[in-house]
């Protein structure tokens, strides 16, 4: 599959000179945040991808790509990875602020759903750059194949977590 790029957002006499970023509405397709699990695509529905941009992925992709909204609860910009992460076949990591299990799409209804703690405070200089990202950086985690996934090795409770739902966590060098 080739990549597409949505189409460019209209600019009015009103934002024509405007220099916002994100600036979110619902008519100009806007889509950054897809995850894809095979033919599913999974979208959040936020600051950064909105109703049009969804729709227009629909379009776009047509019927061999199924595309699921992952409704999110969070008001800023966001990246899917610290929202919504598939680990696995059948195995998924939510953020406990931003997602609530009983709004999930059907799908994944026979999915085991895991629910990420709370993250451990990060100690040295990293710490300080971390005002530019959200706090739950701690779900970026990097899957090697279904069961070994690669873990900020400051996040014990994330690998306890991951351990305990039968995954192989490996700590990331500092």
């Amino acid at each position: 599959m080739s990549r597409a790029i949505a189409p460019e957002p209209e600019r009015t006499a009103e934002t024509a000179n405007s220099c916002v970023v994100n600036s979110w509405n619902e008519w100009d397709p806007l889509e950054e945040v897809v995850v894809r699990c095979g033919t599913d695509l999974f979208v959040t529905r936020s600051n950064a991808t909105n109703a049009s941009g969804i729709e227009w992925l629909r379009r776009h992709l047509g019927p061999q790509f199924r595309i699921h909204e992952i409704k999110s609860h969070c008001p800023q910009p966001l990246h899917i990875d610290t929202t919504f992460v598939p680990l696995a076949p059948g195995k998924v990591l939510i953020n406990p602020e931003y997602v609530d299990p009983r709004e999930l799409p059907p799908i994944l209804e026979s999915w085991d759903i895991l629910v990420a703690p709370e993250p451990d405070p990060m100690r040295g200089l990293r710490n300080l750059h971390l005002s530019m990202v959200s706090k739950w950086i701690s779900m970026n985690v990097l899957m090697l194949d279904p069961e070994r996934v690669v873990v900020e090795r400051s996040q014990v409770s994330m690998i306890k977590l991951l351990k305990d739902h039968g995954l192989r966590p490996f700590r990331a060098p500092s």
